[in-house]
């Protein structure tokens, strides 16, 4: 049997491939914004990513939905994923509202 971990690591693998082809996921160079992560973070490594790595994850949550952007109306999550994984403040208050 598998190890999920493994499967994990390939799914992983073959996304940031799959993204790095597309125009919209490369730099002014050409060269592909997703970085391959060599295996997986946990929550307490979220902390750690950057401004520039959730405003990417946004693009593709934006993608996958079909959305029209990632800040529309008074929809912004940029600004949601930004202060959610950054300030632990907030997210305990976001965990709150949603009562988690």
């Amino acid at each position: 049997m598998r190890d999920y971990s493994e499967e994990q690591q390939n799914v992983h693998n073959a996304l940031i491939d799959l993204l790095n082809k597309q125009s919209l996921y490369r730099d002014e160079k050409g060269k592909g914004r997703c970085k391959k992560r060599s295996k997986s973070i946990n929550s307490s490594d979220l902390s750690k990513l950057s401004i520039n790595e959730i405003n990417l994850t946004v693009k593709v949550i934006v993608d996958f939905l079909n959305l029209t952007g990632g800040s529309i109306g008074d929809y912004n999550l940029y600004e949601l994923l930004q202060s959610y994984l950054l300030d632990t403040d907030k997210r305990k208050a976001i965990n709150e509202i949603i009562k988690i």
